[in-house]
């Protein structure tokens, strides 16, 4: 009988994925919930930027701020769309530029 190639699966790959599953419906629950809600608009990050955490390259970056075109610095590649301040006046997500309070607008 051949040997199969490739990948395995047994109880240890079945823990993986469950605890896999298991946090990413905790962090759709956070999401729903919103239970860090004064954090986040002290910060200010829409639900999805705030909980679902961010992943970039190891590089010091700077950005231009899109409204007022403040020269931001990053510690990542990963950088925001708005400086605080421009984020704050409009509320909305500085990393992303969505509606804090997720209301669909018709004008910013």
């Amino acid at each position: 009988m051949r040997e199969p190639i490739g990948r395995t699966y047994g109880l240890v790959e079945c823990i993986k994925a469950t605890y896999r599953n298991k946090c990413y419906l905790e962090n759709i629950r956070k999401i729903l919930d919103d239970p860090q809600k004064s954090e986040r608009l002290a910060v200010p990050s829409c639900r999805l930027c705030f909980y679902n955490g961010r992943v970039g390259g190891a590089m010091c970056t700077s950005a231009q701020c899109a409204t007022c075109e403040t020269i931001m610095r990053f510690g990542s590649t990963s950088t925001d769309i708005l400086c605080q301040p421009c984020a704050m006046i409009r509320k909305v997500c500085k990393q992303c530029g969505a509606d804090l309070n997720d209301k669909e607008r018709r004008k910013l």
